[in-house]
């Protein structure tokens, strides 16, 4: 695969990214921090500009060098966490408590079932907080019972007490190992999101849309390109739908790469009641001047891996959806992979990190690579760029 015809190349990426409440001078900080292990890896120069803030947004300027190509990329973050209204100073029990109640009204609106039909490890993701409390529920009876049994006969009272007790315990202990409480706030926002009175979400997707017609207007960029982690995808498709909606015009003479990594979009889409969210999908999906990349990792279960948008829309899309899995294996070491394997915020959040090996997929090769999103996935895994 030959590189872009023009050694210099100038880049457009806004970028959406997952559930994680940290303000968008945290995630420039791991930008530069990830960059270095770029760098290093793949044997290029590379300045960082300072974070800067705009209306709606905040944005910074790279440029990127090899043996004889340069790429020029203009990051514009549109980070939506730290807005939420959600205490982050919170004791283990309080955010549990506080998560729950929107965690467990998935039920009523029967998603789950959606989820296990669409893709059964999100599935399984889903019920794990309630199917952890049930293991440390039936193992601490089966505590209980055995110390009646061998030690002392406990009242009935005392039985019950001591139980729960025991289950306090080893919920807390599991539970923080496990991220329950990460796991249940995830699914908290997913399903705040399709309330009608979700004002900051609401407000996001009205600030973001501005965004992306500003930036997309002003831009002369030889390649733009929106790029969403996990559940920023709703964001991100809600929000450039909108601002088609408002700028029918916005996209002509250009194309756009629409790049979802570690998708859960379809958390949203696949409820009955978010007709809204398959609209946007629709709109986006349809469009000639847009083409959509859905990047994956089938042993991430917090992503509809392998499971396409087009499946919730009528018809077909405009360009036919590129979708391509990768392996983590082949983009980490070995005690990495072993840590990633037992974590599954880490394996998700691994998507948008720096390899530690050199592959055809990497979070920073799209943004700062000589080549465009289509012809990196196009590539076999290569030791140069």
């Amino acid at each position: 695969m030959n590189k872009n015809n023009n050694r210099s190349h100038d880049r457009l990426v806004l970028h959406f990214p997952g559930f994680e409440p940290a303000p968008a001078k945290l995630h420039y900080i791991r930008f530069k921090r990830e960059c270095r292990k770029f760098r290093k890896l793949w044997g290029v120069q590379q300045d960082f500009g300072p974070i800067n803030e705009t209306e709606g947004a905040s944005y910074w300027q790279t440029k990127t060098e090899g043996n004889d190509w340069s790429v020029s990329t203009r990051i514009v973050l549109l980070e939506w966490c730290s807005f939420l209204d959600y205490p982050t100073n919170l004791t283990f029990w309080q955010r549990i408590f506080a998560s729950a109640p929107n965690y467990f009204a998935h039920y009523s609106t029967l998603a789950p079932l959606n989820y296990f039909k669409a893709n059964w490890r999100y599935g399984l993701a889903f019920i794990s907080p309630v199917m952890g409390i049930l293991v440390i529920a039936a193992v601490s009876w089966a505590i209980v019972s055995m110390i009646s049994q061998f030690v002392v006969n406990l009242p009935e009272f005392l039985s019950v007490l001591t139980g729960l007790s025991i289950f306090l315990v080893i919920l807390r202990i599991l539970g923080r190992r496990w991220e329950l409480p990460l796991g249940l706030e995830f699914f908290h926002h997913a399903y705040s999101i399709t309330l009608p009175d979700s004002e900051v979400f609401h407000q996001r997707i009205s600030i973001f849309s501005s965004v992306i017609n500003r930036e997309i207007k002003a831009s002369s960029c030889d390649e733009i390109n929106i790029t969403t982690h996990s559940i920023g995808s709703v964001y991100a498709v809600s929000a450039l739908a909108n601002a088609l909606r408002a700028n029918p015009d916005l996209l002509n003479g250009k194309t756009l790469y629409f790049t979802t990594i570690a998708s859960s979009v379809l958390h949203i889409a696949l409820m009955d009641r978010c007709k809204w969210a398959r609209e946007n999908i629709e709109l986006v999906l349809k469009h000639s001047n847009i083409q959509w990349i859905n990047i994956y990792a089938t042993n991430d279960p917090l992503c509809f891996n392998n499971f396409s948008p087009e499946s919730v829309i009528e018809g077909t899309s405009a360009n036919a959806l590129i979708s391509r899995r990768v392996r983590f294996s082949r983009m980490v070491d070995k005690k990495r992979y072993r840590l990633l394997r037992y974590n599954f915020f880490l394996l998700h959040r691994q998507m948008i990190m720096s390899n530690h090996y050199r592959y055809f997929y990497e979070f920073n090769l799209i943004l700062f690579g000589p080549y465009n999103v289509v012809d990196l996935l196009q590539r076999k895994p290569a030791s140069e760029i």
